[in-house]
């Protein structure tokens, strides 16, 4: 993000100074960061799926260097020797990392002015043939592709767009399209023109957008949706797998149900032909856009891959597994389909993947504790040690979840908490902390007494609860979330039963989550207490237990908690999510009594107060006073759940 904050920064200043096309491509190089390199001489095995198709389709050739040029006398022999001479050396090094010598770069740059626009494409073709290239900062490499990038920059003006992605593949060969400023100029060029794209360039232009991964603020990113409802009848299967590519690596989502109905639509007749990666990138752009209108076509977008799932690679697997986790949408069959080849081939899953399968898996609250244990002697092996010390921020994670469980390993959650791992995977900048560290931070405190190992440092722990709180508006505020207006809704009605607003108090108990309780307090005879002025004047990021003064005295502490949408599972009746039982549980740990509200029964609620207060009155001194659990009001709709909990059989 700061690399792409210097490029634009630098493209500002070029408007307003004297910079040079040369100074500014030397500026946004400069900008680059470390780990824009960490993929650099290997192409990722997803974009070559990708390429191989698009290279081995007819319909596409006209926008790749044609091969057979190679093999033609004529070629060679237009060229200026000083290329020809840089053929020989490139050829020699194919299967080794270049080496450039001073002498052959020097007399490449002396005689640049002299280049036709084939000896550019030639040498910049060239550039790909080694296995293994330098660093882009390399001394000597750094000069040619800089030159090459320059003289495309400068000749593209004049190129048509089969030209331009001609040259665009050679920048994909080399490993430099993240660094080379004349396949941005192409990514731009091509957003300019996309309502003009055909098919063919639309689908070209897409898998360059897919190779940069990132798209400025200042492009409207529903261009490419209005292309794409243009293309989508002509699209087959691959192609708009290749299109879900560029949606999920530039953080995209498809914001028209209608186009994404008609993308999983088409895709599902071929379930049983369509390549791994492709399945595994229309799942990552399904879960992207996922919303609970789309999450019917979703569940039947995973129902079509559960005959496949035996010939699927792990990713294609975790990935539709997880769709579910932003439609809330459960397919338990896939699920557990999954799990039980995961189980079979767990020291080949990598530990993101089985991060992710415990998020799918805890988040619907799905037994998955034989599984767990087996993960727990798995992370203990030296082979999956090695793979911690790279991706270290995933072993916190699967802890959390499993603490979801009641699972909690004591010796990895010491590592996990050890200052070194800490600083070496997350640095000194608290937020860049995950919640799910202050989580299970917390579950320790609460359900672990007898934990003595490493623990989250207070002050960082803090901050980061804070940085990630669900922070309440003052009832002034008359604009506020679905969520919390259906908190404020409540709040209302309880405080209407229990005799006034000094008998409740709305707030986070438990920080860690993004969620509000009503509080409110009884004595032995079901009469409200007043909430004690220290109990309200905690603070929102602090953990709020019952006054002892109040325990002491036989009172007893409610908890009214609001399901929000976000907080059940959308196609089972009156089902909570994992992490809401979880808070429910430690919410009962620290002796409150809870009180369940589901979106159904608040939204039913009547608007009329004065002709429906009796019904009003009984649903909340149900909650209140007696059943934990009551029905919703007469006033719901018919068979509002039942068609609901339905439409995804």
């Amino acid at each position: 993000m700061f690399g792409l904050y210097i490029k634009m920064l630098g493209r500002s200043l070029m408007k307003r100074t004297k910079y040079s096309h040369l100074q500014l491509r030397n500026f946004c190089r400069n900008a680059s960061t470390p780990s824009s390199t960490t993929k650099l001489y290997k192409l990722s095995v997803e974009n070559n799926s990708a390429y191989n198709y698009l290279k081995s389709s007819p319909e596409y050739i006209e926008t790749f260097f044609d091969p057979t040029l190679l093999n033609s006398a004529e070629t060679w022999k237009n060229l200026k020797p000083v290329i020809i001479e840089f053929r020989d050396f490139a050829l020699r090094k194919a299967e080794l990392e270049l080496d450039f010598n001073i002498e052959l770069v020097n007399s490449i740059i002396s005689q640049k002015s002299t280049f036709t626009e084939e000896d550019v494409r030639m040498l910049l073709y060239l550039t790909t043939l080694p296995a293994q290239l330098p660093h882009p900062h390399a001394p000597n490499f750094e000069q040619i592709w800089k030159l090459l990038d320059d003289e495309c920059s400068h000749r593209a003006h004049s190129w048509t767009y089969n030209y331009y992605f001609a040259m665009g593949e050679f920048w994909y060969l080399n490993r430099l399209h993240s660094y080379s400023l004349f396949h941005w100029q192409l990514i731009k060029k091509m957003f300019r023109k996309c309502d003009k794209l055909t098919k063919t360039e639309f689908i070209r232009f897409m898998f360059h957008l897919n190779l940069v991964r990132q798209i400025p603020k200042s492009i409207n990113t529903y261009e490419l949706e209005h292309c794409l409802s243009q293309h989508i009848d002509s699209l087959v299967a691959e192609e708009l797998a290749i299109t879900a590519m560029a949606f999920f690596k530039t953080e995209t989502p498809i914001r028209e149900s209608i186009l994404l109905t008609k993308m999983i639509e088409k895709v599902i007749t071929k379930a049983a032909e369509l390549d791994p990666i492709f399945i595994a990138a229309l799942a990552k752009t399904g879960r992207l856009s996922g919303r609970a209108k789309t999450g019917a076509i979703l569940y039947s977008f995973q129902e079509a891959f559960i005959p496949q799932v035996d010939r699927l690679s792990l990713p294609a697997c975790i990935h539709l597994a997880i769709i579910g986790t932003r439609t809330q949408v459960l397919h338990e069959s896939l699920v557990l389909t999954v799990l039980k080849k995961v189980e079979e081939n767990l020291s080949k899953t990598r530990i993101k993947e089985i991060e992710r399968l415990l998020l799918i898996l805890t988040m619907f609250d799905i037994n998955c504790d034989s599984f767990c244990y087996k993960v727990i002697e798995d992370l203990k092996t030296a082979e999956r040690n090695t793979e911690i010390e790279i991706f270290g921020r995933s072993l916190p994670a699967i802890l959390y979840y499993m603490s979801l469980r009641l699972i909690f390993p004591y010796d990895l959650i010491n590592k996990a908490f050890d200052k070194e791992f800490m600083l070496k995977h997350y640095g000194k900048n608290t937020q860049r902390y995950q919640r799910e560290l202050a989580c299970l931070d917390y579950s320790i405190e609460l359900e672990c007494p007898d934990y003595e190992g490493n623990r989250l440092n207070p002050k960082t722990r803090k901050s980061v609860v804070k940085f990630n709180l669900l922070w309440l508006w003052p009832e002034s505020k008359e604009k506020v979330s679905a969520y919390e207006h259906a908190v404020r809704t409540v709040s209302h009605y309880v405080r209407e039963i229990v005799g006034g607003k000094e008998f409740i108090h709305t707030c986070n108990i438990l920080p860690q989550f993004l969620s509000a309780e009503i509080v409110f307090f009884l004595d032995k005879n079901k009469r409200p207490v007043k909430v004690p002025e220290s109990f309200c004047k905690i603070e929102n990021f602090e953990l709020k237990p019952i006054p002892t003064e109040l325990m002491s005295g036989g009172v007893s502490a409610h908890a009214v908690y609001v399901c929000g949408h976000n907080a059940i599972v959308r196609n089972r009746e009156r089902t909570i999510l994992g992490q809401v039982k979880v808070q429910k549980r430690q919410l009962e740990k620290l002796g409150y009594e809870v009180h369940l509200v589901f979106p159904d029964q608040i939204s039913s609620l009547p608007n009329e107060p004065q002709e429906k207060r009796k019904a009003r009155d009984e649903f909340f001194r149900n909650i209140v006073f007696g059943n934990d659990n009551p029905a919703p009001l007469s006033q719901q709709r018919p068979g509002q759940q039942s068609r609901k909990a339905n439409s995804y059989s």
